[in-house]
């Protein structure tokens, strides 16, 4: 068998590579003699075969940040992305739709504007931050002592401002913005002729080369390498060319992300309002009262932009089919948590010709309306087919009502049972939080439980109940209310009663009026059978029938239609609300397309019991037939 005379091509670790050339060269003739292992030619291997292991490393690097798949760096993953016309979402500052009213102005008071970027301030978690509006707003007073602003949206944020004289060599003009964290939402570019002039022109972001143009006001934005923001401008036949001396002022927001989550009181910073009476009696009050400030978010993450660049790629720029809004709205909506997309031919009733959409956002429960107009008429429709229609849909939550009953060994743990009740209690919380909340994420029952069993090593058992729970906003105008679990009801065959709105389990009370329109306190609601009721318990704790036939139980479709429902004063901290709980028939809950199931802290019921007591305690637990849960009714 000949001997090989050529270097072999092997695996690139370092012992490899060195034996491979010891034996190259002891094949030669020249150097057979050679102890190779002994002499100074052992020092110049290990220097070749290092040689050969960094290159070998380095050349495995460099191929890998050239593709978006395998790329791990920062600023090759924005490279590869760009190559395909996916540009990252920049950061995004907390977003909180207002009502501002403007009281003490003179009756001879004209238009009232509110400038842009008029500051209001606000503290969350213990920390100041500021919100801005980023439009100028305008009223006319019309002789009112008071105006009001409706649906003024305020982006968190520190108010900067970037100038540029354009250079000699104006068709390559090129800008870099100084901060990482820009909202680029909020920036705005004009351009005026020279250092003296008064007169702007506004340049507007291109997000598409189609509809630009040689006299185009566009400008081009990307992500540098360093992370920061680089504006990028015409160059005469694609977006208009600047010209030397003209001079480029940046306006924006430098953001502080998520941390302005939840902003809900906001203070006036600004100058007086009014020409002819000057004020600073300025009120905010929240445009929804359920929805604090929302959205923020930090600059789009690695993983997000390898997911998101191929889907924005496959669309084309256009939205056609439901991958393609879904693709496109998480692509350019900065802070969606969650986002479920379906055709009208999968929905409720069907609606041909029409996507349904239902977002969740960040650190919120819903979009405000203004939003919603503006995802649609922006990002949507601009890409869709004239016949193509949209329809946003408010998210619909489940909330899961657990009720543990846990048996755990005293001798097992240096937890007492308020410690044993603590440790539960986070772990359904952290199963809560890592397994649901999403769209179509569904609820396990028996991955809960093996969560209960793990929470600490001294738990031998648990004996647990889940009770489905909707939360209604009341209108006293109009007694009809559908509320859609979007899961089977529990069904016995007698007339048991598996719906409640009472405090028997920890509910809210209401007043309702009876048969003779006299009005009733401290009313629940119970089913007979596929009826609904309002009832009302007199001194001695008797149920009395307050109204009756207020509502029917669908128990296959897991829905309650109520159709002569008149409740008010509710008692609640939240205004207007109530919770309607149902049993559900089966262990696992499914989610509908908009639906998202969630566990909220308050709804998380531990019972410690230690594990030598008498195990006749147990009150309820599961029935097995059929997999349906509870003990049969509330």
């Amino acid at each position: 068998m000949p001997i090989p005379t050529e270097i072999q091509i092997a695996p690139l670790d370092f012992d490899t590579v060195r034996a491979n050339l010891k034996q190259f060269l002891q094949n030669q003739n020249t150097l057979k003699d050679y102890n190779f292992d002994g002499s100074a030619l052992s020092i110049l291997i290990d220097a070749l075969a290092y040689d050969a292991y960094f290159h070998g490393w380095y050349v495995n690097f460099a191929v890998n940040e050239a593709f978006l798949p395998t790329a791990q760096i920062r600023n090759s993953v924005v490279a590869a992305a760009r190559q395909v016309g996916y540009i990252p979402r920049s950061a995004a500052g907390a977003l909180a739709v207002v009502d501002i009213t403007v009281g003490g102005l003179s009756s001879v008071e004209g238009a009232i504007v509110l400038p842009k970027y008029s500051p209001f301030n606000t503290t969350v978690s213990g920390n100041t931050y500021t919100f801005y509006t980023v439009t100028d707003q305008s009223i006319r007073a019309d002789g009112n002592s008071t105006v009001r602003f409706s649906e003024v949206e305020l982006y968190e944020g520190t108010k900067l401002q970037q100038v540029f004289t354009v250079g000699s060599n104006p068709s390559a003009t090129s800008f870099t913005l100084l901060n990482q964290n820009v909202d680029t939402r909020t920036m705005t570019v004009s351009v005026r002729p020279n250092q003296s002039s008064n007169t702007s022109f506004v340049f507007e972001r291109a997000t598409s080369a189609v509809t630009v143009n040689a006299t185009s006001n566009v400008y081009f934005l990307f992500e540098t390498n360093e992370g920061t923001w680089e504006l990028q401008f015409g160059d005469g036949r694609l977006g208009r060319s600047l010209v030397a001396n003209q001079v480029v002022t940046v306006d924006y927001l430098n953001t502080r992300g998520n941390e302005g989550n939840g902003a809900n009181t906001f203070t006036y910073a600004g100058s007086a309002l009014g020409n002819v009476s000057p004020t600073t009696n300025v009120s905010v009050t929240l445009n929804n009262v359920n929805v604090p400030a929302y959205g923020g978010a930090v600059r789009e993450t690695i993983a997000s932009i390898k997911r998101s660049a191929p889907n924005i790629y496959q669309t084309q720029g256009r939205v056609v089919t439901a991958s393609d809004a879904r693709a496109v709205l998480l692509a350019e909506v900065s802070g969606i948590d969650s986002v479920s997309v379906w055709g009208g031919e999968d929905n409720d009733p069907p609606t041909y010709g029409t996507l349904f959409v239902a977002i969740k956002p960040v650190n919120a429960q819903r979009f405000g309306p203004t939003q919603k107009n503006r995802i649609k008429q922006t990002i949507l429709q601009p890409k869709s087919l004239p016949t193509l229609a949209y329809e946003m849909v408010d998210p619909d939550y489940i909330y899961v009502v657990v009720d543990t009953q846990v048996r755990y060994s005293p001798g097992l743990t240096v937890l007492s049972a308020e410690g044993i009740r603590g440790a539960v209690t986070t772990a359904i919380g952290t199963y809560a939080q890592d397994e649901l909340g999403q769209f179509g994420s569904y609820f396990r029952y028996s991955k809960l439980m093996t969560v209960i069993d793990k929470a600490d090593p001294s738990i031998q058992s648990n004996l647990t109940r889940v009770v489905l729970e909707k939360r209604i906003t009341i209108n006293t105008s109009a007694p009809f209310y559908t509320v859609k679990f979007g899961n089977p009801i529990y069904q016995p065959d007698t007339t048991t009663n598996v719906v409640s709105v009472t405090t028997r389990i920890g509910m809210q009370l209401f007043s309702h009026p009876d048969f003779t329109g006299l009005v009733r306190r401290s009313c629940y609601v119970e089913n007979d059978g596929n009826k609904l009721h309002v009832y009302r318990d007199d001194a001695a704790g008797n149920r009395i029938l307050t109204y009756s036939n207020v509502g029917t139980v669908d128990f296959e479709n897991g829905k309650l239609n109520f159709t002569a429902f008149r409740p008010t004063n509710v008692t609640t901290n939240l205004l207007g609300e109530l919770r309607i709980r149902v049993i559900p028939r089966e262990s696992d809950i499914v989610p509908s397309r908009e639906q998202i199931i969630l566990i909220p802290a308050d709804n998380i019921i531990v019972t410690p019991v230690s594990d030598l007591l008498n195990r006749t305690n147990t009150t309820f637990g599961r029935v097995t037939a059929g997999g349906a849960l509870g003990s049969g009714g509330f």
